[in-house]
């Protein structure tokens, strides 16, 4: 078969490995027209197979000219689907190294979702008597990964980790073949690169709890480790160093499943199979045009530097269509041509279009009530209210009631949290409950009802919104010191986001409340739900958390 690689040259590898004739495209960032690049090097694929590089985007123009299999890997799904439910619309098929990810894709519009996780390497097995660095983790540690510089500080004071910084790939795994434990930890709860990188070398890796399936990759328990709180991770850590026979023996068996089931051949195969009977791309001029959506996304969030004008253009092909009405809007409006999207916003109300689009619905009212037409967002949301059967309509008198309605139809309907993207109260048009609860926030600061809500949705996002959830919920506690339930829920997540010292003392002073309320057995209860192996309950018990650290 004859196979196109965009900017992967191991599965390119893989794919030769296997026999096909393969064409390694390594492409720059930005709008690339594939057709040009395909031309050029004589080449007419049978399959075209798009990996999405991290930090360098590259937007391949022209695949609705192509009438090949056309494949999407989605490598950072957790990250950017809020440009993936564009781009990945091109695509015979999308794969997604998260399987939790896939219902999300498919209620952003994506049909075709199948889970291909990331892969490992081929490597010899080093003995782990051979190996003398028992504690080790390769990785950046910058200021917008707190969690990560609060683990490696505690594991370096504690158990002595040596932790390696900006090294190169080959460097990484040398360093991982000469290490016993490998901790890890991911942004958003993912299934990360490190975890296949680590067990590639035999370390046994103790990996932070996933939202996504990891009993599909590894065993718990015997091939990897997993822990939740700063807590479990240091009982993890003690436990292994003090019994390395049994640590080996888990690591050789992560070491022996990378090498039987997640190498690059592996993917490839997996490649192959699924995109045999995959199909529905958008073709034609209109695949282009969710290209430019893509292509305003990447602006929108400050990765891209472009033309707004001629992706504006480009969407516009598509303006018969929902998707493309709503990602015109914002495009427009993004660009400073506030006239132009409020009078297309208002010529849908008008003319009584999309009425039970639920995208261009709180497109529409997002863009109005940015720019002070409360008519006009009113009108937009009676247009998805009289949608609903057997619903009671409530007419809004605020936009800050405005606000949260939006916000609890995104939870119901849509997305609650845009995971990769920092949103702009300054300019942006929500696409999320959480988009529309920080405006609900710049009306009323410090509403205790937004707060309630915001900590909701982020509970839903897992780990990855644990930072932002701590100050929500310390929120809250100063007005609800009496809500034990309140003081537990704020201790775990602290512990989660590795602040050991500022978990236990809340999870002392939740226990104190519960106390004196008469209501310790239910407390221990909750506790004992959220803590399965008792370790909280024990140091509960101790009163005595300073002897954590001894």
């Amino acid at each position: 078969m004859r196979i196109c690689v965009v900017n992967s040259p191991i599965i390119s590898q893989a794919f030769q490995g296997l026999g096909h004739d393969v064409l390694d495209l390594r492409l720059d960032p930005g709008p690339q027209d594939i057709c040009v690049q395909l031309t050029a090097h004589g080449f007419e694929p049978e399959l075209l197979l798009d990996v999405e590089i991290l930090r360098s985007r590259t937007i391949l123009m022209g695949l609705g000219g192509l009438t090949c299999k056309k494949v999407f890997w989605s490598v950072d799904t957790h990250l950017n689907a809020w440009w993936h439910r564009a781009y990945g619309r091109m695509f015979d098929l999308v794969l997604t190294t998260q399987d939790s990810w896939i219902p999300v894709l498919n209620t952003l519009g994506l049909g075709q979702v199948r889970h291909l996780p990331w892969y490992g390497r081929r490597r010899s097995f080093r003995p782990w008597a051979e190996r003398t660095s028992k504690l080790c983790f390769v990785g950046r540690i910058t200021p917008e990964r707190a969690v990560r510089q609060r683990m490696v500080d505690y594991l370096c004071r504690q158990h002595g980790l040596q932790l390696v910084q900006d090294a190169g790939y080959s460097e990484m795994l040398d360093h991982y073949d000469n290490t016993w434990l490998v901790p890890n930890e991911s942004i958003f709860s993912e299934i990360n690169f490190r975890l296949f990188e680590a067990a590639s070398c035999g370390c046994l890796v103790l990996n932070q709890e996933v939202s996504s399936d990891i009993y599909r990759l590894f065993e718990p328990g015997r091939e990897v480790e997993v822990y939740s709180t700063i807590v479990e991770l240091d009982v993890l850590v003690r436990r292994n160093l003090a019994n390395p026979d049994r640590a080996g023996r888990m690591g050789r068996a992560a070491w022996a499943r990378v090498q039987a089931e997640h190498l690059p051949q592996h993917r490839a195969e997996r490649i192959l199979e699924l995109a045999e009977s995959a199909t529905g791309a958008v073709g034609g001029d209109t695949a282009d045009s969710y290209a430019w959506e893509a292509v305003f996304r990447l602006n929108e969030s400050g990765m891209f530097n472009s033309d707004l004008r001629r992706a504006a253009d480009g969407i516009a092909t598509r303006s018969s269509s929902e998707s493309g009405v709503a990602a015109l809007v914002r495009c427009l409006d993004w660009d400073g041509r506030k006239e132009e999207a409020l009078g297309l916003a208002a010529k849908l109300v008008a003319e009584k279009r999309y009425c039970d689009s639920f995208e261009i619905n709180l497109t529409g009212s997002g863009l109005a009530l940015r720019h002070g037409e409360w008519n006009l967002a009113k009108a937009f949301w009676l247009r998805h209210e009289q949608t609903k059967k057997n619903s009671q309509l409530e007419v809004p008198k605020t936009p800050f009631r405005l606000w949260l309605l939006w916000a609890t139809e995104c939870e119901r309907h849509w997305m609650p949290v845009r995971s990769g993207v920092l949103y702009d109260t300054s300019r942006g048009i929500p696409e999320s409950a959480a988009d529309c609860l920080m405006e609900a926030n710049t009306i009323d600061s410090g509403n205790l009802d937004v707060a309630a809500r915001m900590n909701s949705v982020l509970t839903r996002q897992g780990s990855g919104g644990d930072g932002f959830r701590l100050h929500v919920l310390s929120h809250l506690g100063l007005h609800r010191p009496e809500d034990w339930r309140l003081g537990l829920e704020l201790a775990l997540v602290n512990l989660r986001a590795m602040r050991l010292d500022e978990g236990l003392q809340e999870l002392q002073l939740a226990g104190d409340v519960a106390a004196g309320k008469g209501e310790m057995a239910r407390f221990l209860k909750v506790l004992a739900s959220r803590d399965p192996q008792g370790l909280l309950a024990g140091l509960l018990a101790d009163k005595a958390p300073a002897e954590f650290n001894k």
